[in-house]
């Protein structure tokens, strides 16, 4: 793979400099090349206007530093980089057609921006026809604010109409000066038959804003793996729409301390919730969402699920909402799809440990913990078979 040194442009890296224009000229040259790395020595790069790279026609595109907080891209109120593709079956490799791919890894990008429309890294296979571009993959990368907590980005990272992205080893806090503005992560797929599937997250943290893991319709397959995102109001936000139906949301190995829902799908099927942690944030001091409800796990029209071996910790009697249970689950009577919920430790609730609504069955319950729960669990449903 070509490298293209910003510095061998004209960039400086010295924090004070405007590097926009080197960085532009590095660019064009990796375009021409028909692809390449795009490298960021140490230092501090100040760019005032987005980057964008057309993929359309490249090999492999990289962004590349020597390493997180080492070379810091600093962008001002502008986006940041933005990587886009024209038509083409991009998963063939025969024919001549090229098999480009994505590629950003230990770099800083931070912003001054105090506004609520910047995103700092933005893959979008958006216009693509056929399966779209494969493996955009993010690592050891840091999103956040420039020197302030007043600073932030509303948006880290957007994977749109892409198969088999991979976050790894990354860091994000967007929350700007709201402990709750911004999203870390959005999966968006523009189209149902993009095939937009398995976005793995693994090992990273997520510290404050609005939503750490945001998707939408038409997404299938988020695997996250030994990720901490603490302080935040949604943990993983997966809504497919009042029709839609997706699969599968798998967890290990996590630990999540939100205010409102910690996980919350709607439409969300076969998927595993296992191994981790989920506090309620709203026994934090000073937090100005405390009084909203709050629900760890939030599953409507879910099926063939498992979550097992969780512990989920509210604030009990010392709540300071008026509503807080720990799984709530709604509208999962499939026939031909079971659930099962077993070997958690559900302690502190102010409310329910565990609820199984009305329009629930096939939903095997038990054996579960409870401790200090007002009421350890509901069963509104038919059919469920209870073992606590």
């Amino acid at each position: 793979m070509d490298v293209f040194n910003v510095k061998s442009y004209g960039a400086t890296g010295n924090g004070s400099t405007d590097d926009t224009g080197a960085v532009n000229a590095a660019r064009n040259a990796l375009v021409a090349a028909g692809g390449g790395a795009l490298y960021f020595p140490a230092g501090i790069y100040i760019l005032s206007q987005s980057i964008t790279i057309d993929m359309t026609g490249q090999k492999a595109v990289s962004i590349k530093g020597d390493g997180m907080e080492v070379s810091e891209i600093r962008f001002t109120d502008v986006d940041g980089f933005r990587a886009t593709a024209g038509a083409g079956n991009y998963w063939l490799r025969a024919g001549g057609q090229q098999f480009a791919a994505f590629h950003a890894s230990d770099l800083t990008l931070s912003t001054t921006s105090t506004s609520n429309t910047r995103h700092a890294l933005w893959f979008d296979g958006g216009s693509l026809v056929g399966r779209p571009m494969p493996s955009p993959t993010i690592s050891r990368v840091a999103f956040r604010g420039a020197t302030t907590m007043e600073e932030g980005w509303w948006t880290g990272l957007v994977i749109q109409d892409a198969s088999n992205s991979h976050v790894t080893d990354c860091e994000f806090i967007v929350c700007g000066a709201e402990k709750f503005k911004g999203r870390s992560i959005v999966y968006w797929t523009s189209a149902n038959g993009k095939d937009a599937t398995d976005h793995t997250i693994t090992a990273c943290n997520f510290v404050y804003g609005h939503t750490a893991v945001l998707a939408t319709q038409y997404c299938e397959g988020i695997y996250m793996t030994n990720c901490s995102i603490v302080g935040v109001k949604y943990g993983v936000y997966w809504d497919c729409g009042e029709n839609g139906a997706e699969s599968l949301l798998a967890m290990n190995n996590c630990h999540i301390n939100a205010a409102v829902r910690n996980i919350l799908t709607r439409g969300v099927y076969d998927s595993s919730i296992s191994n981790s942690l989920f506090y309620n944030f709203n026994s934090t001091a000073g937090n100005s969402n405390g009084s909203e409800d709050w629900i760890a796990i939030d599953m409507n029209r879910t099926g063939s699920t498992t979550i097992t071996g969780n512990i989920i910790r509210g604030c009990g009697s010392a709540a300071t909402s008026s509503y807080e249970n720990g799984i709530v689950i709604q509208n999962a009577n499939n026939a031909d799809r079971g659930m099962t919920i077993l070997g958690n430790t559900v302690e502190k609730i102010k409310n329910t440990g565990i609820w199984l609504q009305n329009n629930t069955s096939k939903i095997v319950l038990g054996p579960n913990a409870y401790a200090q729960c007002a009421s350890p669990f509901i069963n509104s449903g038919t059919g469920n078979r209870i073992l606590d």
